[in-house]
């Protein structure tokens, strides 16, 4: 759960059916409605990129073993076309994929 502003929680819940990214992506706003985008619209969608894109990177998983190589990415619906806000906090899931190449026999 990330936390965001009123103002914040309002835009999402106005016109954004979906935010997502994938590792080494920017961070996509899919729209629900058709609006004219202001400025304040720029900013606020700025702001919410900048709050989830730091959670994206802070993210350190708990791993098992030496990795080799690794997947991630980001995304506010976990089915169809829902996002979960409870008061002032939006829920994302992470989804984060690793691997370990080892010589075989």
């Amino acid at each position: 759960m990330i936390e965001l502003s009123d103002e914040e929680i309002e835009y999402i819940s106005l016109y954004v059916n979906n935010i997502n990214t994938g590792w080494g992506d920017d961070m996509n706003f899919n729209y629900g409605t058709d609006f004219i985008k202001t400025d304040r619209h720029e900013e606020l969608e700025k702001s919410i990129d900048e709050k989830l894109t730091n959670f994206y990177n802070d993210y350190e998983p708990e791993l098992l073993g030496e990795e080799s190589g690794a997947d991630m990415s980001l995304n506010t619906n976990e089915d169809e076309n829902v996002i979960t806000i409870e008061g002032n906090k939006l829920k994302v899931t992470l989804y984060y994929e690793s691997y370990v190449y080892k010589e075989g026999a």
